[in-house]
């Protein structure tokens, strides 16, 4: 198994054991952040990397995607092989994967969320893994 397909696996196995805990999901709160960030992440970065167009060695960081849509995109081209507008699911994914990383330091190191707030940030990763592993 490769590295993306860890990160992915251990975000879905703290997502799993987060929905199972009796103290809710708040008790997971910072570890469901850097999970579902990391997760995001490497969901993309497998797709790329399926599609042939990421460059040799290149990792993607996830503070990229809390940039404008633009300068993602001029960032991540310079990482890929083959043109960014030959990747038709391009723009949907970089919004999915902006709305997975726009609250996640807030997340990681503020205050106390909410549950509802946590069960749609697992649920917007769920439906990114959902669209990335069925393209």
């Amino acid at each position: 198994m490769g590295s993306n397909e860890e990160i992915v696996k251990e975000a879905i196995d703290e997502i799993e054991t987060a929905l199972q805990e009796v103290q809710g999901l708040l008790s997971h709160q910072r570890r469901l952040a850097f999970l579902i960030s990391a997760g995001g992440v490497a969901l993309l970065e497998a797709f790329l990397l399926k599609r042939q167009v990421l460059k040799p060695g290149v990792k993607l960081n996830h503070q990229w995607f809390k940039k404008n849509k633009e300068n993602v995109k001029k960032t991540i081209a310079r990482q890929l092989a083959s043109p960014i507008e030959s990747i038709a699911e391009m723009d949907q994914f970089l919004d999915q994967l902006y709305s997975l990383e726009k609250e996640r330091n807030q997340l990681a190191y503020g205050k106390r969320s909410t549950e509802e707030k946590m069960k749609a940030l697992i649920d917007r990763f769920l439906e990114f893994k959902k669209e990335v592993e069925n393209v």
